[in-house]
């Protein structure tokens, strides 16, 4: 028994999470077993590594299955929910958005400020990849751009990082997906957040930390007007939401 491949125009990351949780609820494999490699599962489903990725981000946040340092991702024995887990259908407003790009603003910017200080060739080689990844990417590109941000949490060499990103994932890959009334900006949008991305690759690479954390800070500031100003466009600013930024202050 395997995974069922998505169906078309579904929504790819959505489709790859109920496919996968079905295989695995439904005895695809026991509890305690090792998933198969990501190339392996990527070619049975029909999907990038990248909305591969994202969707075992999913997993892990919903305590369906378990990474084990070194060895990959396994089956839950006790497939429970964290303490702490953030759903893209718990948060509808503005407002929460805001926090999370808050969180997000202090936690990647101390990620990207520890990967260059620690960052391996092989991060630096992940990390080109994600943005070769990004470049090649469709008209959503929520996945590839949210592969970015796992890239640099890895290269941080803390696991913390990742968990706590893996544990918002959901809810990135919508408030980082443009909506239909975005797609006439799309080029502008892009290319705009891939010289941001740049920018904390450039500072990682060259070993300044102050500089990706700055690099990193400005890209997630920068990410959360983009939201900001569309749902201001759209009539749906919360009240207290405008004129601030991620670190909370005043614009």
């Amino acid at each position: 028994m395997h995974p069922e491949p998505p169906k078309p125009r579904e929504n790819l990351t959505d489709a790859v999470v109920a496919s996968l949780q079905t295989w695995l609820q439904g005895g695809g494999l026991p509890p305690g077993s090792r998933l198969p490699s990501e190339h392996d599962l990527a070619g049975k489903l029909g999907v990038s590594r990248p909305v591969l990725r994202e969707a075992l981000a999913q997993l892990k946040a919903s305590g369906l299955v378990e990474s084990r340092r070194g060895s990959g991702l396994y089956t839950s024995h006790d497939p429970r929910p964290p303490a702490l887990r953030v759903s893209r259908w718990e948060t509808g407003s503005l407002n929460e958005v805001r926090q999370i790009f808050e969180l997000r603003g202090h936690l990647e910017a101390g990620a990207a400020e520890l990967a260059a200080v620690r960052r391996t060739q092989a991060d630096l080689d992940a990390l080109g990849e994600a943005m070769a990844l990004q470049r090649a990417a469709a008209r959503d590109g929520a996945a590839e751009d949210l592969a970015f941000h796992f890239a640099v949490a890895r290269a941080a060499h803390n696991d913390y990082f990742l968990r706590v990103l893996e544990l918002i994932s959901a809810f990135l890959a919508t408030a980082m997906k443009p909506s239909p009334e975005r797609e006439g900006d799309f080029l502008a949008r892009k290319q705009a957040v891939e010289a941001e991305h740049a920018a904390v690759v450039e500072a990682i690479r060259a070993g300044d930390a102050d500089a990706a954390r700055t690099a990193m800070r400005a890209h997630l500031a920068l990410a959360w007007r983009r939201i900001a100003a569309h749902a201001a466009g759209q009539g749906g600013v919360d009240r207290g939401v405008e004129g601030t930024n991620p670190s909370g202050e005043r614009n």
